[in-house]
């Protein structure tokens, strides 16, 4: 346990994003985007140019080679990481960390391995919204719409770092073992199996609300919070609206059921009984409130951009509202 002093540093949170169809072209490769973001600044850059035998196939490969155009040159090489840095971070380490020429986690005690863990997490979790923001713009500017971060088992991470920005030396790097959550897994048990096998042999497809939901949850698992919230709403609409369909008498006609189904949203939610769905406090229970905060907050995304609200810990309690929602409208 070390009993050097602790000093002040600025610190630099750096590693490399693993991401899929991305391509550079030899000129830009190496150069880095700097921007603000959250109150911090921050570096995205592309990885430096390969090794011309750089295999494909390389777990830990940032980018290779795949177009050389008729000269023989090197027309371009496919990204397989992104590197993410966050500038100017205030922290105190132990004097000798901060000399240190490599990295030695026996330099700190577990009370500073556990801030520095902390602050690591932290700083993961918005390198990881920094890149979603990122993605968000160069999918349209770079007409990528595929883009996308490489979600593996290593949370899409090629590992990371805190580096000591005055000698540029790193003093801490997260441990193996550590992760921000369980890595999520779906059993198949026979019951599932059984029930997916019926599925597919009767050629069924989910109800679209599904795909949104699903979309949700891996939008939050991602940190694109914006983005969750408003799959989220439109699951809910589209359960909404399915079920003041289904509520109508079978002889209605379609010409009654197109004009019912383009009443806006805000006059169900007021006539809620009157559309004939159930009440929220019925043998089904839901939170309506909720659902109409979700609406009023997809709104004001799309109106106005506020995205204050949207966190993820708001959009985690705004799935469980909408699969209670989903449970009372349609079983």
């Amino acid at each position: 346990m070390s009993a050097s002093p602790l000093v002040a540093i600025t610190a630099r949170y750096s590693e490399w994003m693993r991401v899929r169809h991305l391509a550079m072209k030899p000129e830009v490769a190496g150069r880095e985007w700097q921007f603000e973001f959250e109150k911090k600044s921050i570096g995205i850059r592309l990885p430096p140019m390969p090794a011309p035998d750089q295999k494909a196939g390389d777990e830990r490969a940032l980018a290779t080679i795949d177009h050389w155009n008729s000269k023989g040159e090197i027309a371009s090489m496919y990204v397989y990481g992104l590197g993410i840095s966050i500038y100017s971070l205030g922290l105190k380490i132990p004097d000798i960390a901060a000399k240190t020429s490599q990295i030695n986690m026996s330099l700190f005690d577990a009370a500073q391995s556990d801030s520095l863990n902390a602050v690591s997490d932290r700083c993961y979790m918005r390198a990881r919204r920094a890149v979603n923001h990122w993605l968000r713009v160069a999918r349209w500017l770079v007409n990528g719409p595929l883009l996308d971060i490489d979600f593996r088992e290593s949370r899409g991470s090629f590992g990371d770092e805190l580096i000591n920005e005055k000698t540029n030396t790193r003093f801490w790097r997260s441990p193996a073992s550590r992760t921000l959550s369980g890595l999520r897994r779906y059993t198949v048990d026979t019951d599932s199996w059984e029930k997916l096998d019926a599925a597919l042999k009767a050629g069924q497809e989910p109800p679209i609300w599904e795909d949104y939901k699903a979309s949700a949850e891996r939008r939050i698992d991602g940190g694109d919070f914006v983005a969750a919230t408003l799959d989220l709403a439109i699951a809910a609409e589209s359960a909404v609206r399915r079920a003041v369909d289904l509520s109508l008498p079978a002889t209605s006609s379609i010409h009654i059921r197109n004009v019912i189904s383009k009443f806006p949203m805000s006059q169900v939610l007021r006539d809620w009984k009157k559309f004939g769905l159930p009440s929220p406090t019925g043998a089904t229970p839901f939170d309506k409130q909720a659902i109409e905060r979700l609406f009023a907050v997809r709104n004001g995304l799309m109106h106005q951009g506020a995205e204050s609200t949207v966190t993820a810990a708001w959009c985690r309690e705004r799935v469980v509202d909408v699969k209670n929602l989903v449970r009372a409208l349609h079983g």
